[in-house]
C-alpha cells in the first residue's frame, strides 16, 4: 500500500471517529447537564455540532406528564433540512429551582454502550425492565437521579428517525419530580378542601338566607311590616347582591308609611279607585235621565252629591242643589240617599274615602207635528230643527202619513238623552181614495202614493180616450145619415164602410179608457188597504228612541201593543 493511501485512509478515519465522537454523548456527560445552566449546555453542544431545534414553555409534552412544567429546548445532530430527520435529538428540560432533566435519542450501537455502562455501575441499580407499548423500558436509580432506557418500535414513518426502532435514554432527579407530584397533590387537596369549605360557606348562606326571607314573607302574611322589614334586612346582609329584595323593602317602607297616612287621610274615590267611580256615576246619571224626562222646562242649575265611607263600610250623604222645585229635589236628594259605595282597601287595608258627583242638568220638552210623504218629512214646528236627527230616526222605517211627537231631552254636564214619544199617527192614504178616482180617474194615485204619482197621466189617457171614441160616434153617425141620403152605390159604400169603421172605434176607444179607469180605482183601493194595514201595524208596534248611558249611546226600543 503506498505511503499516499494510507495518508488518506487515516485522515478519512479521523473525521468518522470526529463524527461519531460529536454525536455520541457519554454518560458522565448527560449526567453532568444535571447541574449545568442552560448557556453551558448550549455551548457545549454547538461546539459538538449540535444545532438547535426548537423550544417549548411550560409545556415539555414528550413524555407525557412527566415534565409538564418544564421548559423544553431541543437540539438536533446532523439534521435534514429537508424532512426534517435527524441522527440525533438531544431535550434539555427546565424547571426554576429544580434540576435539569434530559432526553438523548441516539443509534442502536450508542445505546447498547450506555446499557452496558449502566450494568457495570456501582452507582446505579437496575429497579425494573417492563415492556411498554412496542418496546421495552428499564429503570436504574442512584444519587437521586432515575435513568430511563427505553427502545421501541414505531410503525409508520417517523419525524426523527429513518430507523423504525427508537432508542433514548432519560435523566432526572426523581426525588424532585416525586416532590413535585406531592407537592401537586397537596395543592389538589388544598384546592379540594377550599372548594369544600366554599361550598359549605356557600350552603349555610343560602340557609340562612331563606331562613330570613321565611321569616320577612310570614310576617308579611301576617300584616308585621316592621319585622318583615327587619328580616329582609338581615337576609340583605347576607347577599347584598340581591335587587329583588331591596325592591322588597321598598315596597314594605310604603306600606309603613301608607300605615301612618291612613290613620288621618280621606282618599279621592274617583282618583285612588276610578272603576267604581264610574260604575256609580253612570248609574246615578240613569236615575237622573229618568227623573229629567218628567220634567217639561228646567233652565240649567246644579246639583252636588258627595259621598263619604269610612273604614267599616258605613256611606253618607250630602246633597246640594240650586233648584227651587222642592218636589224635584225630594226626587234628587232620594237619589243622592241611595248611593253606596264600595268599600275601598289599598295594601289590604279598608280606607275612608269620599267621593263627589257634580252634574249641571237641564230639561226641554217640545210637541212636534210631521207630515211623511214620497219627498221625506216636513214641520212647521218652532223646534223642528233641534230635533230633526231624532225624528229621522225615530220616522226612518215609518210608514207615510201625519205624525205627532212629543220630545224630551235631558241635558246633563252638556251631554243630552232623549226620550222621544209617539202621541198621534194618521195615514192617509187609505183605500177610501178610490172614490176620488171613482169620481175622477186617477186622483185617488196623488193620496195613495203621497204625492209620488200625480195621476195625471191617468186621467189623461182615459178622458183622451173616452172623447176620441165619443168624437167617433158622431163622425159614425154623420156617415151614417150620408149612407142613407146617398143615391148613388159607389157613395153609398163609402159611407157605409167610414161609418161602420168609426163606431167600432167608439167602441175599442171608449172600452179601453173605462178599462183604465176601472183598473185605477181598483188598484188605488188595493194601494190604500196596503197603506191601512201598514199603518195599523205601526200604530200597534214602532220603534222609539232613549239613551243608555252606560254605553253613552243613543239606542232604539221598539214597542209591541195588544
Amino acid at each position: 500500500m503506498s505511503t499516499m493511501k494510507k495518508t488518506f485512509i487515516a485522515i478519512l478515519s479521523i473525521l468518522w471517529a470526529t463524527s461519531a465522537f460529536a454525536q455520541n454523548l457519554k454518560l458522565d456527560e448527560l449526567l453532568l447537564f444535571q447541574k449545568k445552566s442552560l448557556s453551558y449546555v448550549e455551548d457545549y453542544l454547538s461546539r459538538r455540532g449540535w444545532e438547535l431545534h426548537r423550544t417549548s414553555i411550560n409545556n415539555a409534552d414528550y413524555f407525557g406528564d412527566l415534565f409538564t412544567n418544564y421548559n423544553a429546548i431541543t437540539w438536533s445532530y446532523n439534521k435534514n433540512r429537508w424532512n426534517d430527520k435527524a441522527e440525533a435529538w438531544f431535550y434539555l428540560y427546565k424547571y426554576d429551582d429544580f434540576d435539569n432533566a434530559i432526553t438523548y435519542q441516539m443509534g442502536k450501537e450508542r445505546f447498547a454502550q450506555l446499557k452496558t455502562e449502566l450494568q457495570h455501575s456501582t452507582v446505579y441499580k437496575l429497579i425494573q425492565t417492563k415492556a411498554v407499548d412496542e418496546g421495552l423500558e428499564t429503570r436504574y436509580r442512584g444519587n437521586n437521579l432515575e435513568i430511563i432506557l427505553k427502545q421501541y418500535y414505531q410503525d409508520g414513518e417517523s419525524r426523527y428517525s429513518d430507523v423504525p426502532v427508537h432508542y433514548l435514554i432519560t435523566i432526572f432527579n426523581y426525588k424532585e419530580i416525586e416532590q413535585q407530584i406531592k407537592l401537586a397533590q397537596e395543592r389538589i387537596q388544598r384546592e379540594h378542601e377550599e372548594q369544600l369549605r366554599i361550598e359549605k360557606e356557600e350552603q349555610m348562606r343560602e340557609e340562612q338566607y331563606q331562613n330570613f326571607i321565611r321569616q320577612a314573607e310570614n310576617f308579611e302574611i301576617n300584616k308585621k311590616y316592621s319585622q318583615a322589614k327587619l328580616a329582609y334586612q338581615n337576609a340583605l346582609t347576607v347577599k347584598p347582591e340581591e335587587k329583588d329584595i331591596q325592591n322588597k323593602i321598598i315596597r314594605i317602607d310604603k306600606i309603613l308609611q301608607f300605615l301612618i297616612e291612613r290613620q288621618n287621610k280621606n282618599y279621592d274615590y274617583k282618583e285612588s279607585f276610578y272603576s267604581d267611580y264610574e260604575s256609580i256615576n253612570n248609574g246615578l246619571i240613569s236615575d237622573l235621565t229618568a227623573i229629567l224626562f218628567n220634567e217639561k222646562n228646567l233652565t240649567p242649575t246644579k246639583i252636588t252629591i258627595t259621598a263619604n265611607i269610612d273604614t267599616i263600610g258605613v256611606t253618607t250623604t250630602d246633597f246640594v242643589s240650586t233648584i227651587s222645585d222642592t218636589k224635584l229635589n225630594e226626587k234628587l236628594k232620594k237619589i243622592s240617599d241611595n248611593i253606596k259605595l264600595k268599600q275601598p282597601s289599598m295594601n289590604g287595608y279598608t280606607v275612608l274615602a269620599k267621593a263627589v258627583f257634580e252634574y249641571t242638568i237641564s230639561t226641554d220638552e217640545a210637541i212636534i207635528k210631521v207630515n211623511k210623504n214620497a219627498n221625506g218629512f216636513e214641520s212647521d214646528a218652532p223646534k223642528f230643527s233641534a230635533y230633526r236627527s231624532d225624528i229621522s230616526n225615530a220616522l226612518y222605517s215609518a210608514p207615510m202619513g201625519k205624525f205627532t211627537f212629543q220630545f224630551n231631552k235631558a241635558t246633563i254636564n252638556g251631554n243630552d238623552y232623549v226620550e222621544d214619544k209617539l202621541l198621534k199617527y194618521n195615514g192617509t192614504g187609505g183605500p177610501s181614495n178610490a172614490f176620488l178616482s171613482l169620481l175622477v180617474p186617477g186622483l185617488g194615485d196623488h193620496k195613495v202614493t203621497y204625492g209620488k204619482k200625480s195621476g195625471v197621466s191617468t186621467a189623461l189617457w182615459t178622458y183622451g180616450l173616452i172623447g176620441t171614441g165619443v168624437g167617433l160616434k158622431f163622425y159614425s153617425n154623420s156617415e151614417y145619415k150620408k149612407y142613407h141620403a146617398a143615391t148613388e152605390q159607389t157613395a153609398m159604400d163609402e159611407h157605409y164602410q167610414a161609418a161602420n169603421y168609426s163606431n167600432q172605434a167608439f167602441y175599442a176607444c171608449v172600452g179601453t179608457g173605462a178599462l183604465i179607469w176601472l183598473y185605477d180605482i181598483i188598484w188605488v183601493w188595493k194601494t190604500g188597504a196596503e197603506n191601512a194595514k201598514a199603518a195599523k201595524a205601526y200604530k200597534n208596534s214602532h220603534l222609539g228612541v232613549y239613551y243608555q248611558p252606560d254605553l253613552n249611546a243613543t239606542r232604539l226600543s221598539y214597542t209591541i201593543n195588544f
